[in-house]
């Protein structure tokens, strides 16, 4: 890429893409046959040799005097290309995922990258150019720098905000690097190059943003993610009160409600007890008829016709 960096030639970033994505091909076998990495016998199409990503920036005077700049952008994967200026980031370059989103909405999609390099498939570079004033800031930064951040505005203040205090460039890269460190669940790598200004120039042009950024967007963000996160504590305190109340009642109600469902002990029997000396009636027994009237004999008083009487 050096090589094709010259002062008086004007880069052909297309065909600058192509050699870029055979040279890092051919680096990537290489440097797998080293390592005499045993082949797998598993078949899927997200399993890859030596993946990584890439972001790279290329600049070239427009012309030879002046501060306009042109950028030249490479890319694979979902490793970003940014410019600072003073009224905001830009985002230089394209993630290659699946599930295409913007930057927001990519913080939350969590898709698979489409385009990642390896040493045993095929991946193409992404060519962009565009032109930028000076003073400004460029950054390369790996997911791991902007992909756990509550939104892309707070990737702007985490690089920013240590900027007007530092005493120097080296204090304010640890600074950075320490905020990434804090919040990072992956791999972070971040080039960053300031082009016209040194860093007291770059201190004075970009404090103002500084300011707006934690005013107009860090705080607000942050506080109504506050109030998510108070939200869901007074939901979770609900959900464990609505859990000890509910199994106190339950325990009041259970024995009531359960009563048949268990064996009730047995009432052990009266040994002194005699027998009755009449057996009792039987429930559901067949009346005693009455007895025969033997032939001739008058019937019984209760039996015998009422007389009548005329009156």
């Amino acid at each position: 890429m050096l090589d094709l960096l010259e002062p008086n030639w004007n880069l052909r970033g297309e065909v600058a893409a192509q050699d870029l994505q055979r040279s890092v091909k051919r680096a990537l076998e290489d440097r797998l046959t080293e390592l005499k990495a045993p082949t797998s016998r598993l078949r899927s199409k997200l399993l890859r040799a030596l993946p990584t990503t890439m972001a790279v920036i290329a600049l070239q005077r427009a012309h030879r005097s002046g501060s306009t700049w042109s950028c030249h952008i490479f890319w694979s994967g979902d490793s970003r290309a940014y410019a600072f200026l003073p009224d905001g980031v830009r985002q230089l370059s394209t993630d290659d995922l699946r599930d295409t989103g913007d930057a927001m909405a990519n913080l939350h999609a969590d898709s698979v990258v489409s385009n990642a390099m390896s040493a045993d498939t095929d991946f193409h570079v992404n060519y962009r150019r565009v032109e930028l004033e000076a003073p400004f800031l460029l950054c390369c930064a790996t997911d791991g720098c902007f992909g756990y951040l509550p939104s892309p505005m707070h990737f702007e203040h985490l690089v920013l905000a240590p900027l007007p205090g530092a005493r120097s460039v080296e204090a304010w890269s640890e600074a950075v690097q320490s905020e990434v460190a804090a919040v990072t669940g992956d791999d972070a790598a971040m080039a960053m190059m300031g082009v016209g200004a040194d860093l007291t120039e770059l201190q004075t042009l970009l404090a103002p943003r500084v300011d707006e950024l934690s005013s107009e967007f860090i705080a607000p963000v942050d506080g109504l993610r506050s109030a998510v996160e108070q939200a869901e504590q007074s939901l979770e305190a609900a959900r464990q009160g609505y859990t000890r109340g509910t199994e106190q009642m339950w325990g009041r109600y259970k024995p009531t409600y359960e009563h048949y469902l268990h064996p009730q002990p047995m009432a052990a029997p009266d040994e002194d007890r005699s027998l009755p000396e009449t057996a009792p009636d039987v429930v559901g027994s067949e009346p005693t008829p009455p007895p025969e009237t033997a032939p001739g004999a008058e019937p019984p008083p209760e039996d015998r016709p009422a007389p009548e009487v005329g009156l």
